[in-house]
């Protein structure tokens, strides 16, 4: 991997570091390229159970690298925006786990927002995080103007914009703009305590979670408590409901383990169906039906009103996680 990104995970923990200090972690497309890459791993992995997002250096990220752009040969906007930023913002928010942005110091422009993709954002007391774009003329990229409204409202995000000025970490934790602010000191000991809470819990619960967050900015209610139906029913067939429940009842601590595909089995490119299983596509309509097979894999597609299905030998069976399919034994 490029070194502008290192990556290392621990007792369910995946650590991405953004690794270009003498830059202040600015990136340019190849580290946009192994960024992705490091999120589409850990997301892939059963093993990591929480993402942390951090720098190397004294600050977290300071957006775009301007020699990047002012080269000769340098590439559009629309390049750019869409392949290093919009493309990490996605693979951020689409992940079925938990993220957390760990702000060590300044977070700049595209860095900003990279930071308020994140699920639950903690910073040292002494980070600034600045909306630098109106500075040089710019719109907030990265989601930015889109999470900010939303996060503290339209004033206070038209202000932050308009102006591109330092908002320190205990004000952006006051106004709702991240999760937390915590002494410099007591920051890494206070992120790993965080991440080891969250990679103790039911991940796929917790991944369902996040995607009934995602869904419900764009869901009026009434389809919303539909989407949140189909999600429940989803979470109420996983392997961790079951232990949750069971821990319950038995005053005990519970153990969980996180599953893409509850009560699914895979060996060798196949899913090994045990009984009758159930393909859920979580929409509204909801849309099910059965594969009777007892090992088989998954080909299908998707329209705007259907989705097909077809038993197959040689498909792969990880498409369907990517693509919003769920199993699980009926």
């Amino acid at each position: 991997m490029n070194q502008s990104i290192l990556v290392s995970q621990a007792s369910g923990i995946c650590t991405i570091v953004l690794n270009r200090p003498e830059v202040f972690n600015s990136f340019d497309q190849a580290m946009g390229k192994a960024f992705q890459t490091a999120l589409d791993e850990a997301a892939q992995d059963p093993a990591v159970r929480c993402v942390i997002i951090t720098g190397n250096g004294r600050a977290f990220c300071a957006g775009q690298d301007l020699k990047e752009v002012t080269a000769p040969d340098a590439p559009d906007f629309t390049t750019i925006v869409e392949k290093t930023y919009n493309e990490s913002i996605r693979r951020i928010r689409n992940m079925e786990k938990p993220v957390i942005g760990a702000i060590n110091g300044v977070a700049a422009g595209a860095g900003a927002n990279i930071a308020l993709a994140c699920d639950l954002t903690i910073a040292k007391a002494s980070v600034k995080f600045i909306q630098a774009f109106s500075k040089i003329g710019l719109i907030p990229d990265s989601g930015g103007t889109w999470m900010l409204p939303r996060l503290v409202g339209m004033q206070r995000a038209a202000a932050m914009a308009f102006f591109g000025e330092p908002v320190l970490a205990d004000e952006a934790a006051a106004m709702g703009l991240i999760y937390k602010s915590v002494q410099d000191e007591a920051f890494e000991e206070q992120v790993q305590s965080v991440a080891q809470r969250l990679a103790s819990m039911p991940t796929f619960g917790l991944g369902l979670t996040k995607k009934a967050f995602n869904l419900g900015w764009e869901n009026d209610l009434s389809s919303h408590l539909t989407t949140e139906r189909d999600l429940q029913m989803l979470a109420s067939q996983s392997d961790d409901y079951a232990e949750g429940v069971a821990a319950f009842l038995e005053k005990r601590k519970p153990t969980f383990h996180w599953k893409m595909m509850p009560q699914t089995w895979i060996h060798t490119g196949k899913i090994n169906f045990p009984t009758t299983t159930n393909v859920y596509w979580p929409s509204s309509p909801a849309i099910k039906f059965s594969c009777r097979a007892k090992t088989s894999t998954l080909k299908f597609a998707k329209s705007s009103s259907s989705v097909f299905a077809r038993t197959t030998s040689l498909d792969n069976p990880e498409k369907a996680a990517k693509h919003g399919l769920h199993f699980w034994a009926g």
